[in-house]
């Protein structure tokens, strides 16, 4: 037997290569960023849903206003005096005083139907943006919105963009960002922040525990904006022109039932304000003559 058969093969050495074993931290980070990207898909494809069904009831709800809106109004008029002939009806059989009572509606007035509360001559209300501007600024709260303002507007500005895509979805956040600046909305610019920080070009040399709770806010700010919209889808699918809606749909005639359903009410409800204009003036004709001069005359 040769020597070379008698010395044996020494077997490979194992590899040297060090393993790099993620941390319980690193996972936990991975873990969240996909979370966020389900999230993100799942709100984008019910979004598109609510987009399209709003705009289908959107729609119908213009066909319906088109074809029985002027009923629908005249009937909500009609309704609208009856309540109040009531109270006043009540009113006067329980004794309430004149200064208590309102104006008597008698066939002198120039518009016996006019509805309680729709004084032409009220002045509008204040402008709510004028009044939000009249509020005394605070110093310190100036200092946050320009210092969130400066930060957010070098990390979202469109200049930065390296394509197309990418500048027109820069542009639409600058856009939120100025709307907020302008009405000194230091919350929706911290929020604003929150959103886009993980655009920053620093941010992945961030120590991992803050990237790690930008992502559990995501999750909570996704789990928020997924939980709105699926209560507003809800919302939609329950509502009356939804169901009005798919009758609709399936070829019934439902522009039809509703123009005689709302024809119905309306007589039913001018035969109800007759009633009680009438009871009205019976229970104002006795307080008067209970109480003669207690009553000014129109």
């Amino acid at each position: 037997m040769s020597h070379a058969t008698l010395i044996r093969r020494r077997p490979p050495e194992p590899s040297r290569a060090v393993v790099r074993t993620q941390s319980t931290e690193e996972r936990e980070y991975q873990r969240r960023l996909r979370q966020i990207a389900a999230l993100e898909r799942r709100f984008s494809e019910l979004d598109a849903e609510v987009v399209v069904l709003r705009g289908a009831l959107g729609q119908f709800a213009s066909i319906c206003d088109a074809r029985v809106g002027d009923l629908l109004s005249e009937l909500r008029r009609v309704s609208r005096l009856a309540a109040d002939y009531e109270q006043r009806v009540q009113r006067l059989r329980f004794g309430y005083p004149p200064d208590r009572l309102g104006r008597p509606l008698d066939e002198a007035d120039d518009d016996p139907f006019s509805v309680p509360g729709d004084d032409a001559t009220a002045e509008p209300p204040a402008d709510q943006g004028e009044a939000r501007h009249a509020i005394p600024r605070d110093r310190t709260r100036d200092a946050d919105i320009k210092r969130v303002y400066r930060d957010l507007a070098k990390r979202c500005h469109p200049d930065y963009a390296k394509t197309d895509a990418e500048r027109r979805q820069r542009e639409a956040v600058m856009q939120r960002i100025n709307e907020a600046f302008r009405d000194r909305d230091l919350e929706t610019l911290q929020s604003l922040a929150r959103q886009t920080e993980a655009s920053d070009p620093t941010f992945a040399d961030r120590p991992l525990h803050e990237r790690l709770a930008w992502a559990e806010a995501e999750v909570a700010r996704w789990d928020r904006l997924l939980a709105d919209l699926k209560a507003e889808y809800l919302l939609l699918r329950r509502g009356e022109v939804h169901r009005l809606w798919r009758r609709h749909e399936s070829g019934e005639p439902v522009l039809e039932q509703l123009e005689d359903d709302l024809e119905a009410r309306l007589v039913a409800a001018g035969r109800r304000l007759d009633r009680l204009v009438t009871s009205y003036r019976r229970a104002l004709d006795e307080r008067q003559r209970l109480s003669p001069g207690l009553f000014p005359t129109f």
